[in-house]
């Protein structure tokens, strides 16, 4: 299987209004690791609840090892795949999921295209309920611990990468609530071009380049058209609306 992410999927995140001023919002602090031989991500969601009210935490088809309200573990009820809390509070759901490729290819009637959740050696694509979610909109922070030959991407305005004994750690800035994070990792070859004070990057894989080079020249002249057409619009919306208004495409 060639896993291709569909970048629009994590662009598409990041055009949303900010929140007004003086919007009390969650704050959802996310951390997950990967067990990718075995298609698992492990997680600590700690989920900050600023006023009194009634928030629905969805799980889907997550494993829930644990679960903290104020820091004093509970029990919660969950049906249909979700459960609720009340009151300001700060949540702490410790959870595990599988998703592996159980088709062998992401979408077999279009081969590359991503259509599932997936972690897998071949790549990582999450845009589901890989993480317990929560309703409606909140300040997010993301941590992923990938292995030291993985990317990530999501959709951030900032993200930086640091090796650790254990792999390496991805921090996602998003400095605008937004409805969920999307994640995205894999053997990358990344190139980057600045436009407009915009930085603008590709993620492509390059294949086994001493096998298949013509592939490999291929990836990298479709890279140069993409980021050429990117250009193009980001020039002519701002003409039409406005400067672009984040850090990253």
């Amino acid at each position: 299987m060639k896993l291709i992410i569909l970048i629009a999927i994590l662009v598409s995140g990041t055009l949303i209004c900010t929140a007004e001023a003086g919007e009390n919002l969650p704050l959802y602090n996310l951390s997950v690791s990967f067990d990718i031989s075995k298609n698992i991500v492990k997680g600590v969601s700690t989920i900050t609840l600023p006023e009194n009210g009634e928030m629905n935490i969805s799980t889907g088809n997550l494993g829930i090892t644990s679960v903290k309200l104020n820091g004093l573990p509970v029990s919660p009820e969950i049906k249909d795949g979700i459960f609720t809390v009340n009151g300001t509070s700060t949540l702490e759901i410790f959870f595990d999921g599988t998703f592996g490729d159980v088709n062998g290819s992401g979408n077999p009637g279009n081969a590359g295209v991503v259509s599932n959740d997936i972690i897998s050696e071949e790549g990582i694509s999450l845009t589901g309920t890989w993480y317990p979610r929560i309703e409606g909109r909140a300040y997010y922070r993301l941590k992923a611990l990938l292995p030291k030959d993985f990317t990530a991407i999501s959709e951030a305005d900032e993200i930086t990468a640091v090796d650790t004994p254990h792999g390496r750690e991805f921090s996602f800035n998003f400095p605008y609530p937004l409805s969920g994070v999307n994640l995205a990792a894999g053997r990358y070859m990344v190139q980057k071009e600045t436009f407009h004070g915009i930085d603008i990057y590709m993620y492509f894989f390059p294949g086994e380049v001493s096998r298949d080079i013509i592939g490999y020249l291929e990836n990298v002249s479709r890279a140069k058209t993409y980021v050429e057409y990117t250009k193009k619009y980001i020039g002519m919306y701002e003409e039409l609306i406005g400067p672009y208004p984040y850090r990253r495409f």
